[in-house]
C-alpha cells in the first residue's frame, strides 16, 4: 500500500520544496529547488495511492521507493524482487530478478531509473531502465588491494540520477582503518571520483576502524557525509562521543576535501554516526546515535547556518523505538518506525523551531490492518506499508 502526503486545496508543491522548512500546516508555494517561495496555509493529509501485487509468497518484504514514487522494488521470501513503475495512480509490475535474499536491500535512483541490491558496501546487482525493460550492467565495487575482512559491512548511497555513489568500510583487519570511496558511472564502466578517503591517526581520529560505518550522498554527488561511532573528541575521554564528518568535492584539485565535522553532544546524544543520511542538497545532516543517559536510540538533525558556514543542531533529538529511523530527502520529516506495535510508529515534521508530531497514515485500509513489517519515507514523502 502506497500514501502520499499532499496538501489539500493547494497546488504547486513538487518533490523538494520543504527545503523552506515551513511548519506544520503550511507548505511552500515554490515551484522548484531554486526559485523563491513562501510558506502558505494549508492543510496536509494522507492520501492512498494504490497496491502493487505480485500474488507471491510473503510478497511485501523490505521494500524500496525511488525518491519520485514511479519506481518500487519489493522482496518476497523466496528472494525474488519485483519491479513495478507506476503510470497515472496505477503500479505496473515490470521486472523480476531471482534469489537476492530479503535481508538485501534494494537501493533506487531518484528518478527511478537505476536499482542496486546491496549488502552493506557490496553491491550483488546493478540494473538500468532501457524503455520498458532493465538490463544488468556493472556494479560498482571496492577497488583491489583494500583490506575487505567482511564485505557485508559498511553502507552504500546513490545521487540522484544513481551515476555517483558512495560506499564506506569499517575495517578491524590490519592495518586497522576505514575508509571511503566515490565512484561515478562512465559509458560502460565505474571510475573512482577522486581519492580514497583513508582514516587514520593522521587526520587525528580515534578509534579509525570504525570510520565508514554509515556513508550518504547528496543528489549532486558533491558533498558526502561518513560517520565514525566510536571516535572521541579527546584521547583520554572515554565517552565516545562518535562523529559525522563532511567532504565536499573541489574540482580544481581533482578530490574530496574535509568541510566540517559534528560531533555527538553529551548531554544528547552519544556514538553519533551509527547511520547517517544527507538531505537532496547537502544542508541537512540526520545521525543516529544513542541517549547518553538512557542508552535509547535517537536521531540527531544539522543544517547549514548561513551566517556560521557550518553545520549546528536542528531541534532536539527524537527518540526511536528501534534501528528504523528516516529523514526524508527534504529534511524536514523523521520517521519512526516500531515493528512490534504498530500504534507506536510516529513521523515527525520540523516546526519553526522543533520537532513536532505529525499525523501518520491510517492503520486500518478496507478492514485490513498494516502491519508495517517494512516501511520506508522518501523524498516526497510517500509511505509504503
Amino acid at each position: 500500500m502506497l500514501f502520499r502526503s499532499r496538501y489539500n486545496g493547494n497546488t504547486g508543491s513538487n518533490t523538494m520544496i520543504d527545503c523552506k522548512l515551513c511548519p506544520e500546516g503550511k507548505f511552500s508555494n515554490q515551484k522548484g529547488a531554486t526559485s523563491s517561495g513562501s510558506c502558505v496555509a494549508g492543510a496536509r493529509e494522507w492520501k492512498e495511492e494504490s497496491e502493487a501485487h505480485r500474488g507471491q509468497a510473503n510478497f511485501g518484504l523490505n521494500p524500496s521507493i525511488s525518491g519520485n514514487g514511479k519506481t518500487l522494488a519489493v522482496f518476497n521470501g523466496n528472494g525474488d524482487v519485483n519491479i513495478f513503475t507506476r503510470a497515472l495512480s496505477a503500479w505496473t509490475w515490470e521486472h523480476t530478478v531471482s534469489k537476492y535474499s530479503y535481508t538485501n536491500r534494494a537501493v533506487i535512483s531518484h528518478d527511478g531509473n537505476r536499482i542496486f541490491i546491496v549488502s552493506g558496501s557490496f553491491v550483488r546487482l546493478h540494473l538500468h531502465r532501457v524503455g520498458t525493460g532493465w538490463e544488468e550492467l556493472a556494479a560498482p565495487a571496492i577497488p583491489q588491494g583494500l583490506v575487505t575482512l567482511d564485505v557485508i559491512s559498511g553502507d552504500f548511497d546513490v545521487n540522484e540520477d544513481g551515476t555517483t555513489v558512495v560506499m564506506s568500510k569499517p575495517e578491524q583487519g590490519n592495518p586497522s582503518y576505514g575508509f571511503v570511496v566515490v565512484q561515478r558511472w562512465t559509458p560502460n564502466k565505474w571510475v573512482m571520483k577522486g581519492q580514497i578517503i583513508l582514516s587514520n591517526m593522521t587526520n587525528s581520529e580515534l578509534n579509525p576502524q570504525y570510520f565508514g560505518t554509515s556513508a550518504s550522498i547528496d543528489f549532486a554527488g558533491t558533498r558526502i557525509a561518513v560517520g565514525n561511532p566510536k571516535d572521541n573528541f579527546n584521547a583520554w575521554d572515554t565517552e565516545q562521543l562518535g562523529s559525522v564528518r563532511l567532504y565536499d568535492w573541489d574540482e580544481k584539485k581533482n578530490m574530496w576535501v574535509q568541510r566540517d565535522i559534528i560531533w555527538g553532544i553529551p548531554e544528547e546524544v552519544k556514538q553519533l554516526g551509527t547511520s547517517v543520511q544527507l538531505s537532496w542538497d547537502g544542508s541537512i545532516v540526520s545521525s543516529l546515535g544513542f541517549k547518553a543517559v538512557t542508552g535509547v536510540q535517537h536521531l540527531k538533525v544539522f543544517r547549514v547556518f548561513p551566517y556560521m558556514n557550518s553545520f549546528g543542531s536542528m531541534g532536539g533529538p527524537v527518540k526511536c523505538l528501534s534501528s528504523l529511523c528516516y529523514m526524508s530527502k527534504s529534511g524536514t520529516r523523521v520517521f519512526v518506525w516500531n515493528g512490534l506495535k504498530v500504534e507506536n510508529s510516529e513521523l515527525y515534521v520540523w516546526g519553526s523551531e522543533s520537532w513536532e508530531t505529525g499525523t501518520m497514515p491510517p492503520v486500518t485500509i478496507n478492514d485490513r490492518k498494516l502491519d508495517r513489517k517494512s516501511t520506508r519515507l522518501n523524498s516526497s514523502h510517500q509511505i509504503i506499508s
